[in-house]
């Protein structure tokens, strides 16, 4: 591939590249063709070509506020999160098969609520991170939760934190069979095309129209 190759140490990575590659893209520091992400380790065997998209959602319940004594003074939030939490872990998603991406997944990975062993919550809430297809929507799965949420419990709050759509290029895009084909000249191993869970900057790329995939030497848990 002929041209000029630019190389960016990039800052904020892991909160979304406002301070990094977003601002740099912005500020027409970086003007590329293709760009190749070193992030997912794997010493030259793989290559990423698509990544699941990212999906924080924030669920508050609600209660009545009462002391620990005369509890049926009030409502208990944290008992209706419970229920909540029964519903999540049931949740079956609707999506399309992808040849490189596992099935989308659900983490509960923040719980919150009430003050004291003696009151009775008026408010929890838990913070949830979902990993989605490119067959799937953020807006869509988030109406499904709302709509089977609500089926069974009253005066539930879901909100959208953070959201990164799927990504993917094309696997037969020449950066990729030029990875493919000189990575194999020179180990003798042909790398695997593979699909993330995680995010990387690539997204940040392919949003913009520029081909990207993640490749690197050096083995998972090495920068």
């Amino acid at each position: 591939l002929n041209g000029t190759f630019i190389v960016a140490g990039v800052a904020d990575e892991e909160k979304g590249s406002a301070y990094g590659t977003e601002y740099l893209m912005e500020e027409n520091l970086i003007d590329c063709d293709y760009a190749i992400i070193p992030d997912i380790g794997g010493n030259m065997k793989m290559v990423d070509v698509a990544e699941k998209g990212v999906l924080d959602l924030n669920i508050i319940t609600h209660g009545i506020s009462a002391h620990g004594s005369t509890p049926e003074k009030g409502e208990n939030a944290i008992s209706k999160m419970a229920e909540v939490i029964k519903i999540l872990e049931n949740y079956e998603f609707t999506f399309e098969k992808h040849r490189f991406l596992s099935p989308p997944t659900m983490n509960i990975g923040v719980i919150e609520g009430g003050m004291a062993s003696n009151m009775v919550p008026d408010k929890c809430s838990i913070e949830v991170n979902v990993r989605y297809l490119p067959s799937q929507t953020s807006e869509g799965i988030i109406a499904d939760i709302k709509s089977i949420i609500n089926e069974k419990i009253n005066g539930v709050e879901v909100e959208t934190g953070y959201d990164l759509k799927p990504t993917a290029v094309d696997p037969e895009n020449i950066l990729v069979e030029k990875i493919v084909e000189k990575t194999e000249f020179v180990t003798g191993e042909k790398p695997e095309l593979i699909g993330l869970g995680g995010a990387t900057v690539c997204k940040t790329f392919i949003q913009k129209g520029i081909p990207a995939v993640g490749w690197s030497p050096g083995p998972d848990d090495v920068a």
